[in-house]
Formats: C-alpha cells, structure tokens, sequence
C-alpha cells in the first residue's frame, strides 16, 4: 500500500471507532450504529477510496 492508502486506511478506522464509540455510549441499537458508521465513513473517506481506485 502507498503512504496515501495507509493514511486514508488510518482515517477510515479512527472515523469507525469514533461513531461506534458514540453509538455504544449512547445506547443506539446495533441497526443505527451500523449506519451511523455507514454514513460517517461516507462522508469523510468516500471521495478519497474513489480516487485512489481510479
């Protein structure tokens, strides 16, 4: 893997554990933390996982 691709690996695991984090503490079922999940990693890596596999 390339610098990049390890960086934005890194960024999309802190980003999974920051909304499980905040499902769990919240008491969300597991239903809305997956999406929670879902989204936030949307968000934040989607564009750059469409670049790096371009």
């Amino acid at each position: 893997m390339t610098a990049v691709q390890l960086k934005t690996l890194e960024l999309a695991e802190l980003t999974a554990a920051q909304a499980l984090t905040q499902g769990m503490e919240s008491q969300q079922s597991y239903k809305a933390i997956y999406q929670a999940v879902k989204v936030a990693l949307d968000g934040v890596v989607g564009a750059r996982v469409k670049i790096l596999g371009s």
